[in-house]
């Protein structure tokens, strides 16, 4: 695997040039700051609902179920079938709940949107 690597000198210069923009212009700043807190905000509010339809998620037999029957532990995973880096970590996955005794429910993103209204 290729891993590029910026000369030293290269880097200061990037640096330099994007310390100037980010003074001559603040505001892009605030920008990511919105954004960054929107992101925040969407992400607490699928926590929030998946806590609160933790039950749902959990009993939902039309959804695949490996591991124990009598797991003490549940994991409900919340994958993307499109998703490169969903597929590359699926492996680890189900490695993961072998070793730990770990039941887990498998949820496709497309599904839990359904599942949760959003």
């Amino acid at each position: 695997m290729f891993v590029w690597q910026t000369p030293p000198e290269q880097e200061a210069r990037i640096g330099k040039i994007a310390a100037d923009y980010l003074l001559a212009r603040p505001d892009v700043l605030v920008q990511v700051s919105q954004k960054l807190q929107q992101q925040q905000r969407e992400q607490l509010g699928m926590r929030l609902k998946v806590m609160n339809n933790q039950a749902a998620l959990l009993r939902d037999a039309d959804k695949p179920v490996t591991g124990p029957a009598g797991a003490k532990v549940a994991v409900i995973e919340f994958f993307d079938y499109q998703c490169v880096f969903c597929r590359r970590l699926a492996p680890g996955m189900v490695d993961l709940s072998t070793l730990a005794g770990l039941s887990r429910r498998n949820l496709p993103e497309a599904g839990i949107r359904l599942l949760l209204h959003i």
